[in-house]
């Protein structure tokens, strides 16, 4: 399940939501973080998961650090906290930010797109609001609640997760795309078992060996393998992909996994690529490497893999570009 959100929209939001957290009659009166606390708090956490990286990028690229989602992420974080819908592990964030800089050494993981994932950057903040109380974020609702009704311009009530047969599916979390929570749908699950894409409804868990089209259609831990749920162990370099995923920095090619390609070798997309994306060279050859700004060429060239899932399972084996993005 993808947590994302427009950066317009989630300026919208927070000024359009401002001040109402805990509204519910049911909801508990925290402690709040005086003004500048709250705000020193939110800029230190939010400069490791967004300046560091831009500080870094912009001077590989040349140019001036992008601002935009580090005040964001700044004021939506600071507001929270400020209300007491927040704490934040402010040990975690000091080695969130070691993390961070140690992950955008040099200029060969530069791409046009967001930093690189760090572990050490995840569940730095938790939420304080219980059941019933209005919410702007399923952050700021105690696990395993979730902030039911949120939006890009609206607030939510903090909700458990919902029985089979109910209605779920993607949602516009702001202040968990500014705090760049990847474990959302884990910490504060819309269901109880499992929300299908497909259906978009609350159902059973998938099991090994059911039906899906990609992996997001399987349980955790399960990748869609030749059209079915596998929870066989991943592969390692040079073993067969035909019949289950291969292990992180492998992708499957020609039904082998094989090494993600590193700075300067050759490649045919940016999947193929460890860090950075396919770049051209004044030569004409295409190699992994530092990717400033957002380009087209690869998408011309008669030789690049198609970037798009199969439409229905293929009975001969996962498709060679699908399996690639899982192992990404």
């Amino acid at each position: 399940m993808f947590w994302l959100c427009l950066a317009s929209a989630c300026q919208r939001s927070h000024a359009d939501l401002q001040g109402h957290v805990g509204g519910s009659a049911s909801a508990v009166r925290l402690p709040s973080l005086t003004t500048d606390a709250a705000e020193s708090s939110a800029r230190a956490l939010c400069e490791a998961l967004h300046a560091v990286a831009a500080e870094r990028k912009a001077l590989c690229c040349g140019r001036a650090p992008e601002r935009l989602l580090l005040d964001e992420c700044t004021r939506a974080v600071g507001r929270s906290l400020g209300a007491g819908a927040l704490s934040s592990n402010d040990a975690g964030v000091a080695a969130c930010r070691a993390a961070m800089q140690e992950a955008v050494t040099g200029c060969d993981w530069v791409t046009p797109g967001p930093a690189p994932s760090v572990a050490a950057c995840g569940g730095l903040l938790t939420g304080q609001l219980g059941e019933g109380a209005n919410c702007r974020s399923s952050l700021e609702c105690r696990a395993p609640l979730h902030c039911d009704g949120v939006g890009a311009t609206q607030s939510g009530t903090c909700q458990a997760p919902r029985e089979l047969g109910a209605a779920c599916g993607a949602v516009v979390d702001p202040l968990a795309a500014y705090a760049l929570e990847h474990e959302l749908d884990v910490l504060h699950p819309l269901c109880r078992d499992f929300c299908s894409l497909l259906s978009h409804r609350c159902e059973a868990t998938p099991r090994a060996g059911d039906s899906c089209v990609a992996s997001v259609n399987c349980a955790r831990g399960q990748h869609c393998v030749a059209g079915r749920c596998s929870d066989a162990e991943a592969r390692t370099a040079g073993e067969s992909c035909a019949d289950a995923a291969c292990g992180v920095g492998l992708r499957c090619e020609n039904r082998r996994c094989v090494p993600l390609a590193r700075a300067g070798e050759a490649c045919r997309s940016d999947f193929e690529c460890r860090e950075g994306g396919c770049v051209v060279t004044n030569a004409g050859s295409s190699v992994c490497g530092m990717q400033c700004n957002v380009s087209l060429d690869a998408l011309r060239r008669p030789t690049t893999p198609a970037m798009r899932l199969p439409l229905r399972p293929r009975p001969e084996g996962p498709s060679e570009n699908a399996s690639a993005t899982r192992s990404r």
